[in-house]
């Protein structure tokens, strides 16, 4: 169960954080103020961005004051830091965007890549990460770690208004119309959401998550299977696990030693 998942990774996080980052003081969850074995203090929340590329990356993210990072950010199970160490090596070794249109099986080449980013300030959905394909097609990427499920929303006037004039019309032929109910629509809110960015053949939604977590995994699949064509086959679901695989194939020496201590990280063994 994905509950089992979460707690397995928690305690392969904190050795990691005691043998590979040689930090034995425990960080506080900010929500109950308690302190635990997987989180970092947070004046060593460089430390989850991974050793071969940390400065490389601490560089890029100084260039774009957008990347925010989230307030947990210095807990090592961070979907937010795990996003950033699978993906933002690729815009700072020879040959990675490249490696990651194979990787994703994209239609077309990665041109560009931006982590939080909003693309409707209007709609306002914040994307893990957006990439931009040559010829104008967009990739909408969701991660997920230890979380246990999709995020649902409780309705109130602000999201009714939103399902009503923004996501209805959106969604109209990619789901079916049981699926725009408010019920049925705020229970797989986040997922649809996402879903009504899908404007082109090029475009892609990208669920990121561990194979290992079957909450996660389920969701995926079922709601990719409710998914209309040919908006289905625009929905792809990428394992972590395999991600690092393919992307550890690179020549780029910093880049395999970064992609092998994500899967120490990572990959629950």
């Amino acid at each position: 169960m994905s509950t089992s998942f979460a707690q397995a990774l928690q305690c392969q996080l904190a050795n990691y954080k005691r043998r590979a980052l040689q930090v034995i003081e425990d960080g506080i969850w900010v929500s109950n103020g308690r302190s635990y074995p997987h989180i970092l203090p947070a004046a060593l929340a460089d430390l989850n961005l991974c050793g071969p590329l940390r400065d490389d990356m601490l560089a890029l993210i100084g260039q774009h004051p957008s990347w925010k990072r989230h307030r947990d950010f210095h807990h090592l199970n961070s979907s937010q830091a795990m996003c950033w160490n699978l993906l933002m090596p690729s815009r700072v070794v020879p040959g990675g965007l490249q490696a990651l249109t194979a990787a994703l099986d994209l239609p077309s080449p990665l041109e560009s890549m931006d982590f939080e980013s909003v693309p409707d300030e209007q709609e306002l959905t914040n994307f893990d990460c957006l990439l931009g394909l040559q010829g104008g097609g967009r990739v909408y990427l969701e991660a997920k770690l230890t979380e246990r499920e999709f995020g649902a929303a409780a309705p109130n006037d602000k999201r009714e208004q939103k399902r009503t004039g923004i996501y209805i019309p959106r969604l109209q032929g990619k789901v079916p119309d049981e699926m725009l109910e408010a019920d049925v629509f705020f229970d797989h809110y986040q997922l649809l959401r996402n879903l009504s960015y899908l404007n082109t053949p090029a475009d892609r939604l990208v669920l990121l998550l561990p194979r290992a977590s079957d909450t996660l995994v389920t969701q995926a699949l079922r709601f990719r299977g409710a998914v209309l064509r040919p908006w289905q086959s625009q929905v792809l679901i990428v394992f972590v696990e395999d991600l690092i695989a393919v992307l550890a194939r690179q020549k780029d020496d910093r880049a395999r030693r970064h992609l092998e201590e994500c899967e120490l990280k990572y990959v629950l063994r």
